[in-house]
């Protein structure tokens, strides 16, 4: 599996908690009054086609609007105009650090990693390589390594055609297709490699979509093994409480640390869901 672009998003303290399969770029990030952003990409990219063959997402788009995330990670929207792989939705959000070459109300060819997550309302959209970019308006601009292409958005579309009739890069499990939005508990526990009684504590945000907490393992409900000792989960939740964590066996690396549930990855052991949870492990208290 080639990791995803450790995005700026603090979404990454010491574990991953998205991957790509096409891409292995890592971010570089410094906080504080020198903040800066460095890339670091694993493959090399010697042309567009390169970038074209470990997309995901590939679509004619419009930037209606920009958001600071976190201080050094930015959230552009873009309305999807063309979508040539057929998986972006009307509208899209890509992450990644500032981008100065992006205008409002711009037009652009753009080549993405796409991934879900458990933590974000929206799929998670990032540049394969960053060092690309293609402008269609206000003015064609076609640039790589700081260097202009002589190019043209018919050409790149051609490309395009051309990758998605033949030769796509496939590396690694499709980590997306295992995230489950039932909104059945039974149904997820069914899924579940691991389920396991823990209490948490020592919240440290990293955004407003998740948290790093220390994890204590209980007891093990379902499977082998017991839930690390470190976990992101949702943001806020109560301080040396009890929980039960769902997981699935991670497919590349054959441990049970992956969270695939969109709705109950982590219950509250007092709570409703957590009263159905044990009746469906026949749990009595």
């Amino acid at each position: 599996m080639k990791k995803l672009l450790v995005l700026l998003l603090g979404l990454l303290l010491t574990t991953t908690l998205f991957s790509s399969a096409r891409t292995d770029a890592s971010l570089k990030k410094q906080i504080g009054s020198n903040s800066f952003a460095e890339y670091e990409y694993a493959v090399p990219f010697n042309t567009v086609y390169d970038i074209i063959i470990r997309s995901d997402s590939m679509v004619k788009a419009t930037m209606v609007s920009v958001e600071d995330f976190d201080g050094y990670c930015y959230v552009y929207q873009f309305s999807v105009e063309e979508d040539y792989a057929g998986n972006a939705e009307k509208t899209i959000n890509v992450y990644e650090a500032d981008n100065k070459l992006f205008e409002k109300d711009g037009s652009y060819l753009l080549l993405l990693c796409r991934n879900e997550t458990i933590f974000y309302p929206h799929p998670i959209y990032t540049s394969v390589y960053k060092e690309f970019l293609a402008k269609l308006s206000p003015e064609k601009l076609f640039v790589m390594d700081g260097e202009k292409l002589k190019t043209s958005e018919e050409a790149i579309i051609k490309e395009i055609k051309t990758a998605l009739d033949g030769y796509r890069e496939k590396n690694g499990p499709d980590y997306n297709s295992l995230i489950s939005y039932s909104e059945d508990i039974a149904k997820d526990a069914e899924q579940a490699d691991l389920i396991g009684k823990v209490r948490v504590y020592n919240e440290f945000p990293v955004n407003r979509y998740a948290s790093s907490y220390h994890i204590e393992h209980l007891e093990t409900l379902k499977g082998e093994g017991e839930v690390w000792n470190t976990q992101a989960l949702a943001p806020e939740l109560k301080s040396d409480a009890e929980y039960y964590i769902m997981l699935k066996i991670d497919p590349e690396f054959g441990e049970a640390n992956f969270q695939f549930s969109k709705k109950y990855t982590c219950v509250a052991v007092d709570s409703e869901d957590g009263k159905a949870l044990e009746e469906y492990l026949g749990i009595k208290n």
